[in-house]
């Protein structure tokens, strides 16, 4: 609700104790997978009625529509605040052009959420490295992993754009809209395309990613929470059924999978002095080098 503090991994009831390994192209591709159907944002107008309902300041667009502005969706007003308030707390900004497309999207009708919790053999230094470089993270798994892994950063001026994917299955594009990999904390919004089992989703979905290191600093724990916008009724209660819940937590359990892998057979090569650095570019061997010097 309004005014609630920003949650930290260790406030999160519930933590698996399964041991899912995460890395930097996961974001984008998670994005995907909880993909709506339909891109329609809410109306201006409502995009300000949640604004003022979760008692936090209304975007400046909101000081040319007309009042009254009406009443938000009524479904899910906890998770809208709450979305809110971690945004804020994190450096958001709603009056930036990326800032007015998450605001559009809190005021969609349908909203639903999903967690997964976890713990990660990759240090936290590393990740945080992994996610400052998410081109290096997709290029790692798709090299030793194989899959079509691929991200690439997106020019756009004023934000900061990725584009990814796994060959035909997800593909789309994020935006940060506020946090930094060095806090540990990361906010998204992505659109694209995802293909579940015999359904396929297009449109958009909030990610709230943060990471800490693990205890005695080794490791780290990570949560993941994503708000998803289904376009009806019926999108909504296929995106909210358990088997539907079920196969997208199989769907990122076997992408972190790839990573593992991808990650246990880096440090492998390189100890082992089998590391094939002509398969890297010079850029991509100089960020290789500085990833694996941290611990």
């Amino acid at each position: 609700m309004a005014g609630q503090a920003e949650r930290s991994p260790s406030d999160v009831s519930g933590w698996t104790r399964k041991r899912w390994h995460i890395a930097s192209f996961l974001l984008p591709t998670v994005l995907l997978t909880f993909a709506a159907d339909g891109a329609v944002l809410a109306s201006v107008e409502r995009s300000c009625a949640v604004a003022a309902s979760c008692g936090v300041p209304a975007p400046r667009r909101c000081d040319a529509v007309p009042r009254p502005w009406g009443d938000p969706p009524e479904r899910a007003p906890e998770l809208r605040c709450e979305t809110l308030s971690s945004l804020a707390a994190a450096g958001f900004d709603a009056n930036g052009a990326s800032g007015h497309q998450m605001m559009r999207f809190l005021g969609r009708e349908y909203l639903l959420s999903y967690e997964v919790a976890g713990a990660s053999d990759v240090s936290a230094d590393r990740l945080a490295y992994l996610l400052d470089h998410l081109p290096l993270a997709a290029r790692l798994v798709d090299y030793f992993s194989g899959g079509g892994y691929y991200a690439e950063w997106v020019p756009f001026s004023g934000a900061r754009w990725v584009r990814g994917g796994k060959g035909e299955r997800f593909h789309g594009e994020a935006v940060q809209l506020a946090g930094s990999a060095r806090r540990g904390v990361l906010h998204y919004l992505g659109y694209g395309t995802a293909n579940i089992a015999r359904w396929s989703f297009t449109g958009q979905v909030y990610l709230d990613f943060r990471f800490r290191r693990g205890p005695d600093g080794e490791g780290c724990r990570y949560l993941v929470r994503a708000v998803a916008s289904p376009e009806n009724a019926v999108i909504n209660a296929i995106m909210d059924s358990l088997p539907f819940r079920y196969l997208t937590e199989r769907v990122v359990e076997a992408i972190v999978d790839d990573l593992a892998q991808a990650v246990a057979r880096l440090d492998a090569a390189q100890r082992n002095g089998k590391l094939d650095r002509s398969a890297f570019t010079p850029a991509e061997l100089a960020e290789i080098d500085r990833l694996l010097a941290l611990r």
